[in-house]
């Protein structure tokens, strides 16, 4: 008989963090993951030192509940202004076994590319792995960060869209990173900026879209494509916008990391790599305002004036005389979707 109980601490600024403890034969050989909890802000240990023996036996809801508990706190404490609470309980989640456990899983088992290795080869695909995995990832240094593989896969016209796909170690930690900085910057991204935000969807971007044009005096919408928008990020920009944030390393890290294509390496001087876990997340990070940029800018449109029969109107007199008649009105943009 063995099971991997799950306690519940809970101290002021720490994590409610699910403590493993082990019951096992003696005999027992099985891949060990030993995992030491951490300290709150004021230096006081939790002293518990759990062992992952067994994938299977994790309790993934009171894992999930640890998550979600500390995403929230990092929200309310960001929307509240206080940014050294905000950015403590960033740094708790970034050593959160919790959050390891949980970014493991996502990259491991529930993402579609689970079984595409980076340029180690290595994959995560049995729960031996899984386990082994725990370690590496909370030993991973920004020092360890390799470049990722670049490969390619269709779209639309016959043209390939590059991916560039980081290992698999740097996957999980990049979605150790996301848990922790993605409620941070949910408190003043743009209301209408939909794209790879958790909770929000395309259906949600049309639904406004029909709302304003139905209800409102709106007549136009425009349908644009940013060119490239993940290769030609500047990699100042962003750094400058989450240079205060705990984590900067590793994600400086993964933007200068480059990637290997036939075996050659290519430095990354712009853009973030699609096929990254982090990546939504910095294109969010940069396009944020830019829905109050276009809202300021007006646009004055030319119309000829016509009969009632669709006939233009041209000039008798003056010096526009034989010319079209001509009005004008001005276009502004009044909401952005993105």
């Amino acid at each position: 008989m063995k099971e991997i109980g799950v306690e519940e601490t809970t101290l002021p600024y720490v994590e409610n963090t699910a403590n493993f403890h082990l019951v096992s034969d003696e005999n027992e050989t099985s891949v060990r993951s030993k995992s030491t909890f951490m300290s709150n802000g004021l230096g006081n240990k939790i002293a518990v030192e759990g062992v992952i023996k067994s994938w299977a036996d994790i309790n993934w809801k009171t894992v999930s509940r640890n998550v979600k508990k500390l995403r929230m706190r990092i929200f309310r404490a960001t929307q509240n202004g206080k940014m050294r609470q905000a950015k403590s309980l960033m740094k708790l989640m970034l050593r959160s076994i919790s959050n390891i456990l949980l970014a493991i899983r996502k990259v491991t088992q529930l993402n579609t590319g689970k079984k595409t290795a980076g340029i180690d080869g290595f994959i995560a695909i049995t729960p031996n792995e899984r386990v082994k995995l725990i370690d590496r990832v909370k030993a991973h240094k920004p020092q360890d960060i390799l470049p990722a593989k670049r490969i390619y896969i269709p779209k639309a016209k016959g043209k390939l869209r590059p991916l560039s796909i980081p290992t698999i170690v740097d996957r999980v930690k990049q979605a150790v990173v996301l848990n922790a900085w993605e409620p941070f910057f949910e408190t003043t991204f743009e209301p209408h900026s939909y794209g790879f935000r958790p909770g929000r969807s395309t259906h949600d971007a049309i639904e406004q879209v029909f709302n304003r044009v139905t209800r409102s005096k709106d007549e136009w919408i425009l349908n644009a494509d940013i060119k490239a928008a993940f290769d030609n990020i500047s990699h100042p920009f962003i750094i400058e916008k989450v240079k205060m944030l705990p984590g900067i390393n590793f994600v400086t890290g993964w933007l200068k990391a480059g990637y290997l294509e036939r075996e050659i390496f290519n430095f990354t001087k712009s853009g973030t790599a699609q096929g990254s876990i982090i990546s939504p997340l910095l294109a969010n990070i940069a396009l944020d305002g830019i829905g109050e940029h276009l809202n300021r800018l007006t646009n004055e449109v030319k119309h000829y004036k016509r009969d009632k029969d669709g006939n233009i109107h041209i000039n008798t007199r003056g010096k526009n005389k034989g010319k079209p008649q001509i009005t004008y009105s001005t276009f502004q943009v009044n909401e952005v979707h993105y």
